[in-house]
């Protein structure tokens, strides 16, 4: 109870403080300006400088200035000092500014884009890019009208469009296979390679050596000091720092745990898969954490070695079930989300996932439709069942394949465009196929389509390896058709190195439709 008090006390002189700080500061910002001018920053930054000693009646905010052709320009700051006037310009940014001397154009970290006033006072966009989670750039959302190369995660990182990697301060980051391309000199995870805990959308790695986790850490000690004084285990301000400092470790571990092991499995291809992935990455989540959890706190307590062990197993074992029970149930919950628009789609076409379905091109369409909305038909000339020649059905047959993509080109040279050829009994024998097939084709049809323009004499036989593994890496990842292509990490390796630029060009990954589509891995 003693502890409770005085927090609460701590509290309310806290609070006090700041409310006497801020009247205070209110009313240094008040001889120079009115609160409800100008932005939140203009203020902050004529409060610095009035502390800093600069004298109020020396700063000028928020100015309208008439210039010679009758137009007006507004100015945020001007400071007169004895060596002449300061404008400036206030921006909310972070980071830092890039640029010199010699550059009309400085450009700011950690931005998406870059934009500029016209001669007319409009806007220009210089520079801009979005990226997928991993910091691979999305193809046909990039601008780069001068040079830029601090774009994802900013200042953290320098792009090199010649080899495709991000230089952070300690190694390379090769956002094509969502890896670093050197050991951690820090060892943080389980896999020297890992890159943000696997978990890019929630942490970052600002030198490539150390990924802050201060989420889970903040949970785990707010949640471990609040059981802990609930069993009455806390009685001085040693206590609750220490309770503290247990639960930030065990949130720690956990948060490690679980990044790891899912790493490695990956997501389920089937609703008992999705839950058994969900799983086992909260079970290992869960366990690491309840074991530092209780054999931490059973120490802390004056337990020895052995019964602190036990009680870390103990905790351990009950964090790994509870672990698993929410790991599973999300995992479930995610992947009946992921399946909602296939089965309005079955429903529509009237058939179930794993019965054969009619092989007609009214079929093939409307299921495309309804499957693919945002595939790229711009780049199709055929998409048929019904009209496939002898000659192609014979190499589908002799190949045990259910459609193939066939590319067009005039005198020699790829037009961009393809032809898309479905096998009548293959493509047809189920839903499930016929989805996994549409898919796969047309990752081909937009790899053609990227080498409009080129020779035909590029599609060498490894090439055409390089087009087929990242279908076959679309299918099996993203599709959850469990059907990899047999390709292995050696061979994958020798592809990336022998085909570097093709390797990335032609990556499942540069084409837009197949981040809109509105599902993945419904299987």
């Amino acid at each position: 109870m003693a502890v409770i008090i005085f927090i609460v006390v701590l509290i309310i002189i806290i609070v006090s403080i700041n409310s006497y700080n801020h009247k205070r500061n209110q009313e240094l910002i008040e001889t120079v300006t009115s609160l409800d001018r100008g932005t939140n920053s203009e203020l902050n930054l004529i409060l610095k400088l009035l502390k800093s000693g600069v004298n109020h009646k020396t700063i000028f905010h928020d100015l309208i200035i008439k210039k010679q052709n009758d137009k007006f320009s507004q100015v945020d700051i001007v400071l007169a000092t004895t060596q002449g006037i300061v404008v400036i310009e206030v921006k909310d940014y972070s980071g830092w500014i890039f640029g010199n001397g010699h550059q009309n154009n400085w450009t700011q970290g950690n931005v998406r884009a870059v934009i500029e006033k016209g001669d007319d006072n409009e806007v220009v966009v210089q520079n801009y890019s979005d990226y997928y989670p991993f910091g691979m750039q999305m193809q046909g959302r990039t601008l780069s009208s001068i040079p830029y190369v601090f774009g994802y995660q900013g200042e953290f990182a320098e792009y090199d469009a010649e080899n495709s990697l991000s230089y952070f301060e300690a190694r390379m980051w090769d956002a094509r296979i969502a890896r670093w391309h050197m050991m951690d000199p820090a060892g943080q995870f389980a896999s020297p390679y890992l890159g943000m805990g696997n978990n890019p959308v929630v942490s970052v790695d600002p030198d490539g050596r150390i990924v802050p986790i201060i989420i889970p850490i903040f949970i785990g000690a707010m949640t471990n000091a609040v059981i802990q004084n609930y069993q009455g285990n806390i009685n001085t301000v040693g206590d609750l720092f220490g309770s503290m400092a247990i639960g930030a470790a065990s949130g720690a571990a956990g948060y490690g745990a679980g990044a790891f092991v899912g790493g490695l499995i990956g997501t389920g291809s089937s609703l008992g898969g999705a839950i058994a992935s969900g799983a086992i990455s909260g079970s290992a989540g869960g366990y690491a954490g309840g074991f530092i959890l209780g054999a931490g706190n059973s120490w802390s307590n004056g337990s020895t070695l052995n019964e602190g062990i036990q009680a870390g197993f103990s905790t351990g074992s009950k964090g790994a079930i509870s672990g698993a029970i929410l790991g599973g149930v999300f995992g479930g919950v995610q992947y009946m989300k992921n399946m909602a628009v296939f089965r309005k789609g079955l429903s529509e076409l009237g058939v179930n996932a794993s019965e054969v379905v009619p092989a007609t091109d009214e079929f093939l369409h409307k299921a495309r439709e309804l499957w693919y909305s945002k595939a790229p038909m711009e780049s199709v000339y055929k998409f048929t069942v019904e009209n496939v020649s002898h000659n192609r059905l014979s190499i589908m047959n002799d190949n045990g394949a259910a459609a193939m993509t066939v590319p067009l080109s005039k005198g020699g040279i790829l037009t961009g465009r393809s032809n898309v050829y479905f096998h009548h009994v293959n493509a047809f024998s189920s839903a499930k196929r016929l989805f996994h097939t549409m898919g796969h084709e047309f990752v081909h049809v937009s790899q053609f389509a990227s080498l409009a323009g080129f020779s035909r004499s590029v599609l060498t036989p490894e090439v055409i390896d390089v087009m087929e593994y990242h279908a076959y890496n679309y299918e099996y990842t993203f599709l959850g058709s469990g059907n990899y292509g047999g390709f292995s990490s050696s061979d994958v390796l020798h592809l990336s190195t022998q085909y570097p630029d093709l390797f990335n060009s032609l990556n499942y990954m540069k084409f837009p439709w197949t981040y809109k589509a509105n599902y993945s891995n419904p299987f």
